[in-house]
């Protein structure tokens, strides 16, 4: 699923065409050209756009000079801003976070309450329900049928993808309460904030759903999926924490959370309780542990590299997370609509023969899902094989979600002939970084200017940045090799 799937045909292009306005000028005629409409259509299309500039978060600027339409953006306004803007103002959007806080709806009061006819939005509970065909659900008599795990993992994936990183941190932190101490200190996991913030919205979804009464007393039923066993400590953990925030727990809720926890949490910096996961289960769920195996030969074939034991354990555990998240989380919701490209003809080897054997085995569907799996999956491929050894670190400074931001660089990157090791991590105040990618134009304490490159492509696409992006990591990488 695309986010911007949720959005109508004319808001769709009314973001085209600012994405287009922020570029550069244009007449009416080009745009018309561009967007492939009519006059008459690029006039309303440029109503809507200069009440855009309007609204709180908004900090553009729009005027006409001899005969030409300008855009201009000023302040700290992120470039992921304009797309959260559309989407959350999207009527579908409101259907589905409605759906959430208030459980089951009647569509005369939901209509009222959205401000729309009771036929616009029957009309758009049948869009979505072909879009949440991929999520294995639907919205019918007033709420969202499927099972629990799985309408939590797609409110968790909406809320996650539809705000920026700050907003989700204001909004969500605070629903851990103090587990992620607890998985911490007591369990010995390494979480970065980013993770935690994930595990909150997870738990907001939890608490709401509990709210408002949307499941029974059963909670989470995993149908005929195997349950896996649980790592030590993890269940005594939970059940406190739903007990204490008066939450229904029981072990079937230990089981969906420790699930959500493996398919969002780093493998390097949590091998350990991976490899515990992965001991105490592979050989129960059959079907993952043949999907391994098989797998894990096809790599081993297509590998160029040096097998060292660390390697082979990241490699058995990045196959095993990627299994347990299409075995149980159908569906993943996607920012862009551009083919991923790997950064060498090996990790790309790799994806493509691991692939075939995972849709083969898990029957998943190579143009949605299993799309996006592969691109997942090569990514974390790739960041285990680069677990060590001499690198670049590049800080990126954006409001889109980290895999989506590195994914993105890692894209523009992909073409060039000669190869870097980069360790691409979120900016944090007070750590050190080579250099320092932002969507932004602002000052880094204690990082020169020339360090510091500012991301067009994230909004205007990846041709972009390609060629300047790729000369001013090549330049700080041989600077750092020659130890400039």
């Amino acid at each position: 699923m695309l986010l911007r799937d949720l959005l109508n045909n004319y808001e769709k292009r009314q973001l085209q065409a600012l994405d287009l306005l922020l570029r550069r000028p244009y007449t009416t005629s080009q745009l018309c050209q561009a967007l492939h409409v009519s006059r008459d259509t690029v006039k309303e299309d440029l109503i809507q756009l200069k009440a855009y500039e309007k609204t709180v978060n908004a900090k553009i600027s729009m005027e006409k000079i001899n005969g030409y339409y300008h855009i201009k953006s000023f302040g700290k306004l992120s470039n992921t801003e304009i797309n959260h803007y559309f989407l959350q103002h999207s009527l579908s959007y409101e259907i589905l976070i409605y759906i959430l806080l208030h459980g089951e709806y009647q569509l005369d009061i939901m209509s009222t309450d959205l401000n729309t006819s009771v036929a616009t939005v029957i009309r758009k509970i049948r869009q979505l329900n072909q879009i949440l065909k991929e999520f294995e659900l639907t919205i019918a008599g007033g709420k969202v049928h499927g099972t629990e795990l799985q309408i939590r993992y797609f409110y968790y994936l909406l809320i996650w993808y539809s705000k920026d990183y700050q907003q989700k941190k204001e909004l969500y932190l605070g629903y851990s309460g103090n587990l992620i101490q607890q998985l911490r200190v007591d369990l010995n996991f390494v979480l970065s904030e980013q993770e935690e913030i994930k595990q909150s919205i997870w738990f907001y979804v939890t608490k709401k759903r509990f709210e408002n009464r949307q499941i029974s007393d059963q909670s989470v039923s995993l149908e005929k999926k195997y349950p896996p066993k649980i790592i030590t400590g993890l269940e005594s953990i939970l059940e406190s924490h739903y007990k204490n925030n008066g939450i229904f727990w029981d072990e079937q809720e230990t089981i969906s959370y420790q699930l959500f926890l493996f398919v969002t949490t780093e493998i390097y910096e949590n091998k350990d309780k991976f490899l515990e996961l992965y001991q105490k289960n592979i050989d129960y769920l059959t079907a993952l542990k043949v999907t391994n195996d098989e797998v894990s030969e096809k790599l081993w074939e297509n590998l160029m590299i040096q097998r060292t034991s660390l390697l082979k354990e990241l490699l058995d555990m990045t196959i095993f997370k990627i299994n347990l998240w299409g075995y149980y989380f159908p569906g993943f919701i996607d920012i862009f609509q551009y083919e991923m490209k790997s950064t060498s003809q090996p990790v790309k080897k790799r994806v493509d023969a691991a692939m075939k054997v995972v849709e083969k085995r898990l029957q998943i569907d190579s143009q949605g899902n299993g799309q996006m799996m592969a691109k997942y999956f090569g990514a974390l491929l790739e960041n285990n094989i680069k677990a060590t050894g001499f690198s670049l670190t590049v800080a990126y400074n954006t409001g889109w979600d980290d895999f989506i931001t590195e994914e993105k660089i890692r894209n523009i990157l992909s073409s060039i002939e000669w190869t870097v090791n980069l360790k691409i991590m979120r900016y944090e105040e007070g750590k050190s970084f080579d250099v320092i990618l932002s969507d932004s134009n602002r000052d880094f304490e204690g990082i020169p200017s020339e360090r510091i490159y500012i991301l067009l492509s994230l909004v205007f696409g990846l041709n972009v940045d390609r060629q300047e992006l790729s000369q001013f990591i090549k330049t700080h990488y041989e600077n750092k090799l020659e130890g400039v």
